[in-house]
């Protein structure tokens, strides 16, 4: 995933970064990203939608250099206090607003209260992983 890194490094280098600083037992602890990047799954962060679309660019310019093509299709944006503007484009196609959005396995949503709903996901699943376990506990003693 060497692609990976090179788009990482480029990234860094625009230093357009969202600041997710925070401060523990009064002291600052400034720490600022690009994004977030698995494999080919990339969350591009920025403070506002002109930045965004800066990195949404240069995303794509490092694309055709190395011959990758992104799936607008497969791609969203959404914006968290900040009005709507132009529409965003990468490689030159636009890239549909949404209100949630999936990464690895965990829902982002531009609800105030976005924590609350993936906490309700995942009890969800807690639940329904819950009772397989019982069940097949269940099962496990009936062959002992």
């Amino acid at each position: 995933m060497l692609y990976i890194r090179a788009l990482e490094m480029a990234l860094e280098k625009a230093g357009i970064c969202f600041d997710i600083s925070v401060k523990r037992s009064g002291i600052d602890h400034e720490q600022r990203i690009p994004g977030l990047m698995y494999a080919d799954h990339i969350v591009i962060t920025a403070n506002n939608s002109g930045e965004l679309q800066k990195l949404l660019q240069l995303c794509g310019e490092i694309g055709e250099e190395l011959k990758l093509e992104f799936s607008h299709e497969k791609s969203g944006y959404m914006a968290f206090n900040d009005r709507q503007g132009e529409p965003l484009t990468i490689q030159n196609k636009q890239i549909e607003s949404v209100c949630k959005y999936k990464y690895l396995g965990v829902w982002f949503n531009t609800g105030h209260h976005y924590l609350k709903k993936q906490e309700e996901i995942l009890m969800q699943k807690a639940r329904r992983n819950s009772a397989v376990i019982k069940k097949q506990g269940v099962m496990g003693v009936q062959y002992v």
